[in-house]
């Protein structure tokens, strides 16, 4: 190995040791895997990602993150289904304005079909797409 391509490699290997030891954010590799939680999230993938600078809309309602990093928690449902829960969310509609509002993930449920929610606390809870990933602080 080259001089110089020794130095890249262990320049390499150095940076990633103090990323990885920073407390730098780390992605869940499978957001279904309830062993990655609780947490901090600092951002939720969906078609386009929703995080501190970036809001996405389902119908009439804005989703964003609140003046804090949002928190992920795994949880059991009432069906015995393994589910996320994503809390530290603020939803505004023109009509009704802003209020509180959440993420469920449910999966984990013998086979059946996997069953995203957005929470909101006056209306009933709105089916969203499933996350494709969640980017974990750490």
């Amino acid at each position: 190995m080259a001089r110089s391509t020794k130095r890249l490699h262990l320049l390499a290997v150095a940076t990633t040791s103090v990323v990885l030891m920073s407390g730098a954010a780390a992605k869940a590799d499978d957001w279904r895997d309830m062993s990655n939680y609780p947490a901090r999230v600092r951002a939720i993938q969906f078609d386009n990602p929703l995080d501190q600078s970036h809001w996405i809309r389902w119908g009439s309602w804005e989703v964003r993150f609140g003046p804090e990093l949002p928190t992920a928690q795994s949880f059991v449902n009432g069906n015995s289904c393994q589910a996320v829960g994503v809390k530290g969310l603020s939803c505004s509609n023109a009509v009704s304005g802003t209020e509180a509002c959440s993420f469920s993930f449910i999966t984990g449920c013998g086979g059946r079909q996997e069953t995203c929610l957005l929470g909101i606390q006056s209306i009933s809870p709105i089916v969203v797409e499933c996350p494709q990933g969640i980017q974990l602080a750490r």
